[in-house]
């Protein structure tokens, strides 16, 4: 899967080389079957490697939302830091809106000021 959307030979092989790359593949393809564009997949895919590497998630301890928020928060303030970023509020929100492949949803995860719409997003 990576290599229908990396073409650069680095970004390729950072996404083969990194955690859980198999379950990311497998993720994106669902993805892809879905109807999801190339563009929202390679978003996807860096952004779920952004994800896996900050929560190690190759041990095999339990993950608590506490621990994803924790780490949610420590993303946001590096983005903020080497100013990616001009507030905490959007780099916690990308962490937290997107689970590794098999965890189902962050229950909670989410600054207590994001407005939430009571509909779907299209």
């Amino acid at each position: 899967m990576f290599d229908k959307l990396f073409k650069q030979p680095c970004a390729l092989s950072r996404q083969l080389k990194g955690p859980l790359a198999s379950e990311r593949a497998s993720f994106l393809a669902q993805r892809a079957e879905e109807g999801a564009a190339r563009d929202t997949l390679v978003r996807l895919a860096r952004e779920l490697l952004v994800v896996v590497r900050e929560l190690d998630l190759t041990s095999s301890y339990l993950i608590t939302l506490a621990a994803v928020e924790t780490v949610a928060g420590r993303w946001a303030r590096q983005q903020r830091r080497r100013r990616r970023a001009r507030t905490l509020q959007w780099p916690r929100v990308f962490f937290c809106r997107l689970p590794p492949p098999g965890f189902g949803t962050w229950a909670g995860c989410a600054p207590p000021n994001l407005h939430r719409s009571p509909l779907p997003r299209w």
